[in-house]
C-alpha cells in the first residue's frame, strides 16, 4: 500500500508542475500601452519611413521588424524586411495608404472581418501592405513587407 505521506507528496509536484505551466510568461504581461514604445519614437519611425522609402501611417508603433540580419533593428543596407506596426484603427490605415498611395486595396473576408492587401512595385522591390485582424499582442497591427523583386 502508498503511504499517505507519498499521496501528499506526489499531489504537491502535481500541483506545482500545473502552476509553473500555467503562468504567463514576462512578454504577455506587458501593458498594452507599452508595447512598441520603446523603439517607436519619431526619430526611429522617421527611420523607418526613409529606409522603405514609403510613407508610415502617423501615430503607428513598430511593433517587430524582421530582415535577414535578425536583429531587430533598421538595417542601413535595403533587403527583405517585414515589419509590423501598432495602429488605432484599420479603417484609417486603408484610407491613409490609398491617399498617398492613390492605389486601391484587394479586400477579402465578411462584413465584420475584412482582410487588405495592397501589392505593388516601387524601383527594384515589391511592397505588400496587409491590413487586417493580427493577433499579435491581442491589437490592431498592420505588415509592410519589402522584398527585391524577381527577374
Amino acid at each position: 500500500m502508498i503511504k499517505k505521506e507519498w499521496i501528499v507528496w506526489i499531489a504537491l509536484i502535481i500541483f506545482l508542475l500545473v502552476f509553473f505551466s500555467c503562468r504567463k510568461k514576462k512578454s504577455e504581461t506587458i501593458p498594452a500601452e507599452n508595447i512598441g514604445m520603446i523603439r517607436s519614437n519619431k526619430e526611429t519611425m522617421k527611420k523607418l519611413e526613409k529606409y522603405l522609402d514609403i510613407p508610415i501611417y502617423p501615430g503607428a508603433r513598430l511593433a517587430d521588424i524582421f530582415t535577414e540580419l535578425r536583429n531587430n533593428k533598421i538595417p542601413e543596407e535595403r533587403m527583405y524586411t517585414s515589419v509590423k506596426l501598432i495602429i488605432d484603427d484599420y479603417d484609417n490605415v486603408v484610407k491613409f495608404y490609398e491617399k498617398e498611395l492613390n492605389m486601391k486595396f484587394d479586400v477579402t473576408g465578411t462584413e465584420d472581418k475584412k482582410y487588405y492587401t495592397l501589392i505593388f512595385d516601387k524601383e527594384d522591390w515589391e511592397y505588400e501592405i496587409y491590413i487586417g485582424h493580427d493577433t499579435y499582442m491581442n491589437l490592431p497591427i498592420y505588415d509592410i513587407t519589402m522584398r527585391e523583386k524577381e527577374d
